[in-house]
């Protein structure tokens, strides 16, 4: 689904233009778990393909990091809402290569800034309300860490070596270490439900939002790589205000 049509059918579902001069603000704080991997591809590499740390960024497992920040709401009608918030986000994945017995692990910090539409159903007597949203995300890179660990097995009577490397993705220690962009642009779809608390306008949050990067992490030519992850999480969310 693109962007377009993914919001087209938030629009289509919401049943009515919003009215601003009724828009409730919001704001919700919120953190969990962020399982995060990378799709990559590796065009141009020799038969043996490629070594030191570009070489790690061929496969790798899910890395399990924290993402917690704040938002703030715009609840235009009774159905449709825009959200604007700022997170502190970890991304990575880890491989485990059996055949040179080396463990990598890339480890990446991200500031991202989603804007995403949200959709609920009118308030009720119930005090739960399912929610659905969809946007985009601008991701600002903080730091890059990585690490390889092992032993590569020796040849022809040649001794095992011993591999014990970390440091900055970009740091001389690694054989072939990479260059990460700065900035990244990628999509949020996601659902979850609130359940207002009692006595007060106060409402607990639970979502699970799946990210899907459109650039490439690395300025690298024959390296393509994005970022790919699930995050499951909870917060609170606090009624503030009506603009009229």
């Amino acid at each position: 689904m693109t962007r377009p049509l993914g919001i087209g059918v938030l629009l289509a579902l919401a049943g009515a233009t919003p009215s601003i001069a009724t828009a409730q603000v919001e704001v919700a704080v919120r953190g969990g778990v962020n399982i995060t991997t990378m799709a990559i591809e590796v065009r141009g590499q020799p038969a043996d393909g490629p070594r030191g740390l570009a070489g790690a960024l061929e496969a790798g497992q899910e890395r399990f990091g924290t993402t917690f920040g704040a938002a703030v709401g715009i609840q235009v009608s009774s159905a449709l809402g825009v959200e604007l918030g700022v997170m502190r986000a970890q991304y990575g994945f880890q491989d485990s290569r059996e055949m040179d017995a080396l463990e990598a692990r890339v480890e990446f910090d991200y500031v991202d800034i989603p804007i995403v539409l949200t959709l609920r159903p009118p308030p009720g007597r119930s005090p739960l309300r399912p929610r659905l949203f969809a946007g985009g995300l601008l991701g600002i890179e903080t730091k890059c860490m990585a690490s390889l660990q092992g032993v590569i097995p020796g040849a022809l009577g040649f001794p095992d070596t011993e591999v014990s490397q970390q440091g900055s993705c970009d740091d001389p220690v690694f054989e072939n270490p990479v260059r990460i962009k700065t900035l990244g642009l990628g999509l949020l779809f996601g659902a979850g439900f609130e359940v207002r608390l009692p006595a007060t306008a106060l409402a607990v949050l639970v979502d699970a939002v799946y990210a899907l990067g459109l650039s490439d992490v690395v300025e690298e030519p024959t390296i393509r790589a994005r970022h790919r992850g699930l995050r499951v999480g909870a917060g609170l969310l606090v009624p503030l205000a009506q603009l009229r």
